[in-house]
């Protein structure tokens, strides 16, 4: 099956990545605090939810790929600011 990671952001990078208008399958490198919980699910399981607490944001465009929007490329590659990001909570792998 698929796993999905929620990438959550905040503050000046949510409101820049805001301007770059993406969309369902853009492609992103995420670098945050990785979070994982387990729930308990509906049909009475148990389920796993891995979250990230973005720190830094980029856009990935591969070779021959098109931007979606009218933007130059070189400001949608662009990063998201860090903000007050600590080194020392890294994950260290």
């Amino acid at each position: 099956g698929t796993n999905w990671i929620t990438a959550q952001v905040f503050g000046k990078r949510a409101e820049s990545l805001a301007k770059l208008e993406l969309t369902k399958g853009t492609q992103v490198a995420v670098t945050g605090e990785l979070r994982v919980r387990e729930y308990d699910r509906k049909d009475g399981g148990k389920g796993t939810s891995v979250e990230v607490n973005a720190s830094d944001v980029h856009l990935i465009v591969g070779k021959g790929d098109k931007p979606e929007s009218s933007a130059p490329r070189q400001q949608r590659q662009a990063p998201a600011p860090a903000g007050d990001f600590d080194d020392s909570e890294k994950i260290p792998f």
